[in-house]
């Protein structure tokens, strides 16, 4: 029945995204120019974090009845022992938040790690986590949410420059929808043939503000009139921030 449930959950979380395709050596797992964020606002929000430190590697989103969704490429090749998920933490390296063992991940089956396909994972936890909120999954599609152009909000606690510094807070950022065609114009790994099908790109041509390393698999969000939905998990780019090349998102 649980396994059933899981199963589901990634179904959801997996059929309402528009895949990612990169070589690893180009792409960055990717808040730059962002702002400090409300933790009111992200009471979803997860921290995927090794077990024997507070320095969250990826981020993630609480499902609720112990399940946290998160993105595929940040659980590749890691053992359950080896890391945890905490909940209500919104501080970079710090013991604030809850935390919670492992109980075992399930992979998108359709992964693929050399192109960020079906970049996209669930965790079970050990226990179910009481007192945290879950967060509210979009259905079926994006053209039922935004329209290109439509601003996003994605956040994490990843680097605030390329190659820079992490933040102290939990960051967010709006970045626009773009277009696949606009995406794949950017041209190299961003002609993957799998954008607009179970990934798809925010960002400005311009460059400037975007998701960064560490921000991977943490939520970007549409907010309609108050009603917070999940569009996507943050899977890579190239870079951060940098003109013309937009942020992908599973």
């Amino acid at each position: 029945m649980k396994s059933q449930m899981k199963l589901s959950m990634l179904a959801v979380a997996t059929s309402l995204m528009l895949p990612m395709t990169a070589s690893a050596s180009d792409i960055t797992p990717r808040i730059v120019n962002g702002n400090d964020a409300n933790p009111a606002d992200w009471p979803f929000f997860a921290q995927i974090v090794p077990s024997y430190s507070e320095r969250s590697f990826c981020g993630g989103s609480y499902l609720g009845e112990g399940f946290v969704l998160t993105a595929a490429h940040c659980l590749r090749n890691k053992h359950t022992a080896f890391f945890d998920v905490k909940l209500g933490g919104y501080k970079f390296e710090n013991k604030e938040g809850t935390r919670f063992e492992v109980k075992r991940v399930f992979m998108h089956p359709e992964y693929e790690s050399a192109y960020g396909l079906n970049d996209i994972a669930v965790i079970e936890l050990k226990i179910v986590p009481a007192g945290f909120s879950a967060v509210s999954l979009g259905q079926t599609n994006l053209s039922q949410y935004v329209r290109i152009g439509d601003p996003l909000t994605v956040a994490g606690l990843g680097r605030t420059l390329e190659k820079g510094p992490s933040p102290k807070v939990l960051q967010e950022v709006d970045v626009p929808l773009v277009s696949t065609e606009a995406c794949n114009a950017a041209g190299g790994t961003y002609q993957n043939g799998y954008i607009g099908k179970s990934a798809f790109c925010a960002g400005y041509l311009e460059g400037g503000k975007d998701s960064c390393s560490g921000d991977s698999g943490g939520p970007i969000v549409v907010n309609q009139g108050g009603q917070v939905s999940q569009l996507g998990v943050v899977s890579w780019g190239v870079g951060c921030a940098r003109p013309g090349k937009y942020g992908v998102y599973s």
